[in-house]
């Protein structure tokens, strides 16, 4: 192998010294044809060692961007699930609410129709039992007219019958 600073060193010679075999100068352009080969092997190692390192990078940053995406969402998922749960919550709690209110409001309703039932319950049968005393009461008051009446006649008849049997 040729070093490259030896092979400056060597073409910075005249011309004129060396002598010009071609063979010497066939194995020369070969030896600088080898070492433009290397350097440019080494370049495109180098070159391809960059790319792999820009790769990764662009990668590295691509999954940071990935996991801080899928972190907001989640976050943003999590603040949506939180508030349906809070709206579904408070849903229920007012529907709660507003059927303990119509609960107690037909409860209400339930005992006023009842107390209300009870009252004319009570008047009917007040009316009832007192039509039924004035009835009672006229019914034996025209029982006893009626006794007293055939007594009175009875005693006419029996008075009648003794002033009948006198005259005879």
């Amino acid at each position: 192998m040729v070093d490259r600073n030896t092979k400056v060193e060597a073409s910075a010679e005249p011309k004129a010294q060396m002598p010009t075999d071609p063979l010497a100068e066939l194995l020369g352009r070969a030896q600088d044809a080898y070492a433009a080969y290397m350097e440019a092997q080494s370049q495109v190692a180098a070159g391809y060692m960059q790319q792999q390192e820009q790769l990764e990078a662009v990668y590295r940053e691509a999954g940071k961007k990935a996991n801080s995406t899928y972190d907001a969402a989640t976050r943003d998922a999590m603040k949506a699930r939180d508030k349906a749960v809070q709206k579904a919550d408070q849903a229920q709690e007012s529907a709660r609410e507003k059927a303990t209110a119509a609960y107690a409001e037909a409860l209400r309703r339930s005992t006023e129709a009842h107390a209300q039932a009870l009252q004319e319950v009570r008047s009917e049968f007040d009316n009832q039992t007192s039509q039924a005393a004035k009835e009672r009461r006229s019914a034996t008051d025209k029982a006893w007219k009626k006794c007293s009446e055939s007594k009175e006649q009875a005693w006419r008849v029996l008075q009648s019958t003794q002033a009948a049997g006198t005259t005879r």
